[in-house]
């Protein structure tokens, strides 16, 4: 099951993100996994055609 985080879930999370002190902050490193990020690409690229947004790029 995916975990959609929308707009909404950002603007409510967000000042209590700003709020933390720096101490506290985690640094991750996201090395990248292939199929994770194809998945994502590909979810993003269909929601995009799906609202009419974006520019296809000739490859």
């Amino acid at each position: 099951m995916a975990l959609l985080l929308t707009e909404a879930d950002v603007a409510r999370l967000l000042p209590m993100a700003l709020a933390i002190e720096a101490v506290e902050i985690t640094l991750f490193e996201s090395q990248g996994v292939a199929m994770e990020d194809i998945a994502v690409a590909a979810r993003v690229a269909a929601r995009a055609r799906a609202e009419g947004v974006g520019q296809e790029l000739p490859l």
